[in-house]
């Protein structure tokens, strides 16, 4: 019985470090949450359980660069968000937005829509991919997160004063709301850097226009959103510093 009450700290023990093992296996995936709807300091719930506080419009949770990311239960999760501070009137309305998410895979999770007038406000989930780009070349990929900005959009990827139209194409064609990008991997620019150029789909009017100098191997997540006001695109998107 002595020897059976001595080994029973040691069991408890073993049995602790297996459940923390299992926690930080592939049972977890990995969320960064960035809020796109105008006006709104938001908790965002993952299933039930309150995960990030506060985030405010046009900023991201855990912050960058380079990436961040916060643990969940992978599998099929419930996302609910609330006006900071409170728990009740939930914005998504009463049933939460649900998505697959695999264990031990990244994820960008948009806060997306508007909360004045119809509370049109959603949530949309996109796959990140933070694999180390080919020696010499960077990444760039794109969130269209504009509730406002009617239809799809085209990107440019492009040496800076480049005008665009004629024979330069855009890298991206067609992203709707709520899309992200497949990865546009370029050679490194040098010190020149490259400008991103965002157009309605079909027209060479610029919406926005800036120009970033990405060190060789970096990942940026370029997430387009709308003014403070809530009517049109920033014109500075949100850029994300994947990998530096």
């Amino acid at each position: 019985m002595f020897r059976l009450l001595k080994a029973l700290p040691i069991m408890l023990a073993i049995a602790a470090l297996s459940l923390i093992a299992t926690g930080c296996g592939s049972n977890q995936a990995h969320i960064r949450v960035v809020n796109a709807i105008p006006n709104s300091d938001l908790d965002v719930d993952f299933n039930s359980t309150k995960v990030v506080s506060s985030i405010s419009f046009g900023n991201v949770q855990p912050t960058t660069p380079p990436a961040q990311y916060l643990s969940v239960a992978s599998g099929t999760v419930g996302i609910q968000a609330y006006v900071a501070g409170s728990t009740t009137s939930p914005i998504f309305g009463a049933n939460p937005i649900t998505s697959p998410l695999g264990g031990s895979n990244d994820y960008t999770v948009v806060l997306y829509g508007s909360l004045s007038g119809t509370n049109n406000a959603t949530a949309f989930v996109v796959q990140d991919n933070n694999t180390v780009p080919t020696t010499g070349y960077v990444e760039f990929r794109v969130i269209n997160a504009s509730y406002t900005t009617a239809g799809s959009v085209d990107v440019y990827i492009i040496p800076p004063n480049t005008n665009i139209g004629g024979s330069v194409i855009p890298q991206i064609s067609g992203l709707a709301q709520t899309q992200g990008s497949s990865y546009q991997s370029l050679t490194y620019p040098g010190t020149t850097g490259v400008s991103v150029v965002v157009t309605l789909h079909g027209s060479t009017t610029p919406l926005l226009s800036q120009t970033y100098d990405p060190p060789t191997g970096a990942i940026f997540t370029v997430v387009l959103y709308d003014n403070q006001s809530g009517n049109g695109m920033n014109p500075t998107p949100l850029v994300l510093q994947d990998i530096d």
